[in-house]
């Protein structure tokens, strides 16, 4: 896979490109790196012979040469390139759809309107050829996105009113708006009960959980939050229920939900400090735990992502390891490798066996427009 600077974005498709594909435009972009060349079928040699049947023989190969011919081979989900390298955006997978909201691109420290992402786009993860153009709405980085199975929840967030090259304007949003796939359509959900950005979010039994994040309210530093929130999405009449105090104040960290538990790790606490500690809320005792901090030194941990997958709690972060949880909390094994060490990327289910690592930013190459496939049975 390559970095965000060996693979140029494609340019504006050319007058032959449209008219051979009237469905493309320059926002439904191929997907792939490089298109897979044309399968070539073997070609069954018939041999000239009397006879209906041996006739219809040679038809039918005929056209099965024909329809392989036409048809592009198999793609893998490591051939999509992102539309534009992207880090701090919101992810999800629901339905065999790859969804992106938003990020920040461009320069790394660099924040102004322009440097956030004004696309919200899916891809078929099955059939990963092109990029298909959604419903934008305000450009985000710093946000989540989840999932409940049905539809997608966009929670919070950072918008700057600023343009590039003025002095930081920057500012958190309270906005919660629910996606609808059949529709299209984007509808209200609850505001949070204070706006919110570089926090997590996971749906965990039908229940929509927020955790860590800061407070931007224009020039100067952040506000750290100490709160945490949950929101029963079965009832259409729910507000926002206060979780437990968390014992933390961080953001840029994880939130992952896996057997009964809700996990956050990593992120920056209120004191600069970079952290690897792992925490789990019992939802049903309210209960906050401490458990084995991630592995790792430096950055580790800072813009960390992590996911639950059968019965497992995984994460990977800037020391390009996939690691899992213990099932006793007590230890981190290293399970698999990224080609590109990533932070402030998503790690999203693909299948039984594999988790992807999607987009984000390297100290290497910048922003990444890559997916790697991880392997969660080794």
């Amino acid at each position: 896979m390559a970095p965000a600077h060996s693979a140029p974005l494609p340019g504006p498709l050319s007058a032959a490109d449209r008219n051979a594909n009237p469905a493309m435009n320059n926002t439904d972009r191929p997907a792939l790196r490089s298109l897979a060349p044309t399968t070539i079928a073997p070609l069954l040699i018939v041999q000239p012979m009397k006879g209906e049947m041996n006739m219809s023989v040679t038809a039918v190969s005929t056209v099965l040469l024909t329809v392989l011919a036409a048809t592009p081979a198999a793609t893998d989900v490591t051939s999509i390139t992102l539309s534009e390298p992207v880090a701090s955006f919101g992810a999800a997978v629901l339905d065999g759809q790859l969804y992106i909201y938003g990020g920040h691109r461009g320069e790394a420290h660099a924040h102004s309107r322009d440097n956030l992402a004004p696309a919200f786009r899916r891809i078929d993860l099955n059939h990963p050829v092109q990029w298909q153009s959604l419903t934008m709405e305000t450009p985000l980085q710093g946000l989540a996105l989840v999932s409940d199975g049905k539809y997608l929840y966009r929670v919070g967030g950072m918008t700057a009113h600023n343009a590039a090259g003025e002095a930081e304007d920057l500012h958190s949003t309270d906005v919660v708006r629910r996606y609808d796939p059949a529709t299209g359509a984007w509808s209200d959900m609850p505001a949070l009960p204070e706006p919110r950005s570089s926090h997590d979010a996971i749906v965990h039994d039908g229940k929509l959980y927020v955790i860590g994040g800061w407070i931007l309210a224009g020039e100067g530093h952040g506000q750290w939050h100490d709160t945490a929130w949950v929101l029963d999405l079965n009832d259409e009449k729910a507000e926002w229920q206060a979780l437990p105090a968390p014992p933390f104040k961080n953001r840029a960290l994880a939130v992952a939900a896996v057997g009964g538990k809700i996990y956050a790790l990593g992120g920056m606490t209120s004191d600069g400090e970079i952290s690897r500690k792992t925490y789990a809320l019992d939802p049903q005792t309210g209960n906050w735990s401490e458990l084995a901090s991630l592995p790792g030194a430096g950055m580790q941990g800072f813009g960390v992502s992590a996911w639950g997958h059968a019965s497992r709690l995984y994460a990977a972060g800037t020391d390009g390891a996939l690691y899992r949880l213990g099932n006793d909390g007590s230890s981190w094994e290293a399970v698999d490798r990224l080609d590109h060490s990533r932070f402030f990327h998503r790690l999203l289910p693909l299948d039984a066996t594999s988790l992807i690592a999607v987009g984000g930013a390297s100290h290497e190459v910048g922003h990444l427009d890559d997916v790697e496939r991880l392997s969660v049975t080794r």
